[in-house]
């Protein structure tokens, strides 16, 4: 209740400043908008998402587009993330910063992490560069960068040195380039690698964004993913012969990540299920087993304990 009351009086605000022709375009009524997108996107709220984006949209044309604005770093940042959470939850296409331009106009860096900082992949390496002109496709190089992000978040390290401006930039361009993928899967890309980055986008958003579980929009990505799931079971499951050990193992993951997100929602059940019939085709009958398998995609400590959640393999 408190997060709509707050909606409803900055829109009151909103308004107000609409009034006054100084203030209508003004940074601080165009950072209200993309933070009242941001707010609806975790209500799951469509239709306010696609009303408050329509309106931001257009108050940044008037100021002559994103990149011609001359906006701070950090206005641009949070457009960019308002947009982007838009197109990851309800699959919309970009149009503030279509695909093909740059993410943003600010300077590029690079972060060079401490030695004592958390393992890494061996092969191949992270991307530690902050690049805005291209979006990465190679899935392989979009999950290796995650793990890394991911493995920063998880470190105990007290005197681990974490640059945040980097860390958030670097969890906007994997994100972004997940949801691409998701949308655009290319020819190299199978129908079980798209369903992947639908997964992965939504740990991004419940693990590395700090949404709830219980949040609307994981909502929206719980039946999402179990939609897609289920038509590509449809020809999955009379195919047999194409499983592979690999292509089962990530499956496994994509299910086990399915029902940690639904946590509390009657679709967890049929994730569930259908983890335990990977699990069963693989032969995995003991939890320490099938656990080792999903830590090497993705796979969190602090989440809990599983165990009860999927006591039926």
């Amino acid at each position: 209740m408190e997060s709509f009351s707050f909606t409803a009086a900055s829109i009151k605000i909103i308004n107000e400043r609409l009034g006054l022709p100084e203030q209508r375009t003004s940074d601080g009524t165009i950072a209200a908008v993309a933070g009242i997108v941001l707010q609806e996107i975790k209500n799951g709220n469509a239709l306010a998402v696609k009303t408050h984006l329509s309106g931001l949209e257009q108050m940044i044309n008037l100021r002559g587009g994103l990149l011609k604005a001359n906006f701070p770093a950090s206005l641009q940042r949070m457009i960019a993330w308002a947009e982007l959470s838009a197109s990851s939850v309800f699959s919309t296409i970009p149009r503030i910063i279509p695909y093909a331009s740059p993410a943003l106009d600010i300077p590029s860096y690079v972060w060079t992490a401490n030695s004592n900082g958390p393992i890494l992949p061996s092969s191949p390496s992270p991307n530690l560069a902050i690049t805005w002109e291209t979006i990465e496709t190679d899935i392989e190089q979009v999950f290796t960068d995650l793990h890394y992000i991911s493995s920063i978040l998880e470190s105990d390290d007290p005197n681990e040195q974490i640059d945040n401006i980097w860390y958030s930039d670097k969890t906007y361009l994997v994100q972004r380039s997940l949801v691409y993928i998701f949308q655009h899967p290319k020819i190299e890309h199978s129908r079980l690698d798209s369903l992947t980055c639908l997964a992965a986008s939504i740990y991004i958003d419940s693990c590395l964004r700090d949404q709830r579980f219980n949040a609307g929009a994981i909502g929206i990505f719980v039946s999402k993913l179990k939609s897609e799931l289920e038509s590509f079971l449809l020809s999955y499951d009379h195919e047999p012969y194409e499983h592979d050990e690999e292509a089962e193992k990530t499956l496994m993951w994509v299910f086990a990540f399915g029902a940690i997100a639904a946590y509390g929602r009657p679709k967890r059940r049929w994730f569930v299920e259908q983890f335990a019939n990977v699990c069963e085709r693989l032969g995995i009958i003991e939890w320490e087993v099938a656990k080792s398998i999903l830590k090497r995609k993705l796979w969190n400590e602090r989440w809990e304990n599983p165990k009860g959640s999927f006591g039926r393999i």
